[in-house]
């Protein structure tokens, strides 16, 4: 896999990057994570990935204690927080506080080296502000564009909600949605609803609604478009729109819908409901980007590659 501080072959995946792919599914705060386990070509690309989470979290890192095997090839080795150690009279140690957050990685069999233990407290408060982040030296060896990538993931990222808060939110949002709902109905008669249900894993179930416009359907319903290509809720829930075109070219939002996922089932209960709520009536065609087999429904589907809103 390469030396001890060798450069990561062109043909793996790094360990960042698939931090990176997958921080939607991440279970911390952190984009990046040195969770157990780990893995790392070279201790120069696990330095960078602790380097960056502790940028994300707001502490410095160093170089900690190591070991070498009989034959003299380090096989251990440390990273710890930059307040590791205790103070002393040195200008450049006043930060250290004898901190413990740390991770340790062993060398493997391929030279490689994963990550097997990772301490997380910290005995001190950690920076906040960018600015005081880059106080840090080690932050100094962050790429900007890797720094920027990492930022714009957290701004436009749900943070990760813990599972007793979780269910509490979802309650609280519930409720906030039957009484949102039961306001627009009193203002339009029109507007109706189906869903508005939780399932055995406290997930919302498919929660579909027409809008006030949804009455011109009537005259202008032969051809809709129905596309899911936004996704940011808490609940990481696709959201879908019905739309079409008046005699005027106007656009004309028919309903919405949030769907636990995007097969075919859920598609198909879907457009069922929605059309119930149209009074029976089949559009002549339905566009849509998504819809992989319906072949229940009697009136052409086609598809169209979208781009996300």
């Amino acid at each position: 896999m390469g030396d001890e501080h060798g450069s990561a072959s062109v043909y793996r995946v790094s360990a960042l990057e698939k931090a990176i792919a997958g921080f939607e599914q991440r279970e911390t705060e952190a984009v990046v994570n040195p969770t157990v386990g780990t893995v790392f070509v070279s201790l120069d690309e696990a330095y960078e990935f602790y380097n960056i989470y502790s940028w994300e979290s707001g502490f410095g890192v160093t170089y900690g204690p190591s070991s070498v095997d009989s034959h003299g090839t380090k096989c251990i080795q440390q990273f710890v927080c930059a307040c590791e150690g205790k103070p002393s009279k040195d200008s450049n140690s006043f930060r250290r506080c004898e901190c413990t957050a740390a991770i340790l990685l062993l060398r493997s069999r391929d030279g490689g080296w994963c990550v097997c233990e990772h301490q997380v407290g910290h005995n001190h408060p950690l920076c906040k502000t960018c600015a005081q982040r880059s106080s840090w030296e080690s932050h100094s060896s962050i790429d900007k564009n890797t720094r920027d990538l990492i930022r714009q993931l957290r701004e436009n990222n749900v943070p990760h909600i813990a599972d007793n808060e979780a269910k509490d939110l979802l309650s609280e949002d519930l409720r906030k949605t039957v009484e949102t709902f039961a306001r627009i109905k009193a203002k339009d008669p029109t507007f109706e609803y189906s869903g508005l249900q939780v399932d055995s894993n406290c997930r919302v179930r498919p929660l579909l609604w027409t809008s006030g416009q949804s009455v011109q359907y009537q005259y202008f319903g032969d051809v809709i478009i129905f596309d899911t290509t936004y996704r940011s809720d808490v609940y990481g829930m696709p959201f879908g729109l019905f739309v079409g075109v008046n005699n005027n070219f106007e656009t004309i939002v028919l309903g919405g819908v949030l769907m636990i996922n995007e097969k075919t089932e859920s598609f198909k209960w879907v457009l069922s409901q929605f059309f119930q709520l149209m009074g029976g009536k089949h559009p002549q065609t339905i566009l849509t980007g998504k819809i992989t087999s319906v072949h229940t429904f009697p009136y052409p589907i086609v598809f169209f590659c979208s781009a996300a809103i």
